[in-house]
């Protein structure tokens, strides 16, 4: 497969969502824009269908800039929600559907919003948290809301009878025109020195992550498939977005099954999919079959590109594409179908530039190793700003460059290869996880008096996550802590989103630390997986994604 043809440059005025939905509608009215397993919808209808639910949004007392909490799983309803919101210039602002206790409760604070629209099976978090959100006033149901939810404060209202309306009059300032600077979401990206942070986004950031004119992913004959999350930027703009542009269409499926990755593939005809390198790892581990090839899936965003990349095109008769990007920065560094080596990540975009420096700033020398960063040619391309954290967002820009805390090295053409993250943000299967989050967690439990959270690499090329703890010694006569390893981890699975919950643990009478008591993480992860560490894999409890 040759490297797809640059589409022409999107004009800036038309960089937004409801620009989008309006152009798609008139250039390809009756052509199918997204599906699912039951319904599709054409050009004309997702445009229509989205102005309806904004329009109901909005009607709710939802207003111009104003936040609404969106706590989905994938289907129609979670896309025509955050579409319908940016129609009108309201700001979505995504929940991770596994967070809960006081991750969920500081996004619901950071957010400004006193609107949530969540599942059922949800909903009930909302009262573990509700004496710590006390803006959160109102709470639209998708199902059967909770009893108890019903007869708390909060004012709740159904999702069928509050969002799916069509006759819902449109907001007085339907004819004022959302602009690409305009703030389109806040998408939370995890912290490395404190809580997970609200990245808010104007609407021109997702035309730039999947622009293209300067990254060609798929064309109006594709049908994407989209087992991602929405609550991630891959979800919606990739899978989402990138295809509306161009005339393609997007095939929403619930999440990623790798035993049933090629049933879905030929259900909907898909032609295109984005991947993370675990669900790579993962759909490699089924069993070949001789038809494995013989599917409409002709190409493959990866991210990052795994060193089994041949045997993947082969085994599936793929093309694969790549890029390096965040919530944050658009996806400044790419590599086109056909072009990707292991381990690389591509090379600049022609609208942006790039940097690759040392802990003080200064360029390092071509094939040395320092942090990536970037700025972009055109504007409004990148973040606003981290909500309600500006001493975070100056140093996110600190020299005027963006920091993209990517270690990075570069060769002789250009390529950037990822080498590892200067932070202590953990990379596990397509989540950003921050260690001072789990930390902090950890340190809430009676009995624990110190805890060191690193990343070990695991075998599907991201890694899983390592807490090492420390027991509270005798007191004044009082026992010392009783916690085991395995009891701690029960613990943890109902504190933590499943993606957070530690896989290893291992217990110590004292931690290393340094001379003013910091613990010495460098040693941990030097240690690594010592024959003392306990895997929650091999005594079968490793927290999945099943509990509500």
């Amino acid at each position: 497969m040759s490297v797809l043809p640059r589409a022409p440059q999107i004009p800036m005025e038309r960089r937004t969502v409801p620009a989008l939905l309006d152009d798609g509608a008139r250039a390809w009215a009756d052509r199918p824009a997204l599906r699912d397993a039951v319904t599709t919808l054409t050009y004309a209808g997702l445009r229509d269908a989205a102005r309806a639910r904004g329009a109901a949004l909005a009607a709710l007392g939802i207003a111009r800039r104003q936040t609404c909490l969106l706590m989905m799983d994938n289907h129609l309803d979670h896309v025509l929600t955050w579409l319908g919101a940016a129609c009108f210039g309201r700001v979505q602002a995504q929940v991770n559907t596994a967070y809960r206790g006081s991750l969920l409760a500081h996004v619901v604070n950071n957010s400004d919003a006193d609107t949530i629209v969540i599942e059922d099976r949800y909903a009930t978090r909302l009262l573990d948290i509700e004496a710590e959100i006390p803006a959160l006033r109102r709470v639209v149901v998708r199902g059967a809301a909770p009893e108890a939810l019903r007869h708390s404060r909060f004012e709740v209202l159904d999702f069928e009878t509050s969002l799916l309306v069509s006759d819902a009059a449109e907001p007085a300032d339907a004819d004022d025109p959302v602009r690409p600077w305009d703030p389109y979401a806040i998408m939370y990206t995890s912290g490395t020195t404190g809580p997970s942070k609200g990245v808010l986004q104007p609407h021109g950031l997702p035309f730039s992550y999947v622009d293209p004119h300067h990254w060609p992913l798929v064309d109006g004959d594709d049908v994407v498939l989209e087992p991602l999350p929405q609550f991630h930027i891959a979800g919606q703009w990739t899978g989402v977005l990138a295809p509306l542009m161009v005339g393609g269409s997007c095939a929403l499926v619930e999440r990623f099954s790798a035993s049933g990755f090629l049933d879905e593939v030929r259900r909907f005809c898909a032609t295109q999919v984005t991947m993370m390198a675990s669900m790579v790892t993962f759909l490699l581990a089924q069993p070949v079959r001789p038809d494995d090839a013989d599917t409409t899936l002709r190409k493959v965003l990866m991210a990052p590109v795994i060193k089994e990349e041949a045997a993947f095109r082969a085994r599936f008769g793929v093309e694969i594409a790549c890029g390096l990007g965040q919530t944050e920065s658009s996806a400044p560094v790419v590599a086109q179908y056909g072009q990707t080596v292991p381990g690389g990540c591509g090379w600049i975009r022609d609208d942006f530039e790039a940097r690759v420096v040392d802990a003080d700033d200064i360029e390092v020398a071509p094939g040395e190793v320092g942090e990536l960063a970037i700025r972009p040619r055109m504007p409004h391309s990148v973040m606003i700003a981290y909500h309600h954290a500006p001493d975070a967002t100056l140093q996110k820009w600190r020299g005027l460059w963006l920091h993209l805390g990517d270690m990075v090295r570069q060769d002789a053409t250009g390529q950037f290869f990822f080498v590892d993250r200067s932070s202590d943000v953990i990379r596990r299967r397509g989540e950003n996880i921050s260690s001072v989050e789990v930390e902090s967690e950890i340190l809430r439990i009676p009995g624990i008096s110190g805890v060191g959270v690193v990343g070990v690499r695991s075998a599907d090329y991201e890694q899983e996550v390592l807490a090492c703890v420390e027991l509270a010694a005798p007191d004044a006569g009082t026992p010392g802590s009783e916690w085991t390893a395995e009891s701690l981890h029960a613990e943890l699975r109902r504190r933590l989103p499943y993606f957070m919950v530690p896989r290893y643990i291992e217990v110590y009478d004292e931690l290393p630390r340094t001379p003013t008591a910091k613990v010495q993480k460098g040693e941990l992860r030097a240690a690594g997986l010592t024959d003392r560490v306990w895997d929650a894999r091999a005594h079968g409890v490793e927290a999945r994604h099943d509990s509500p």
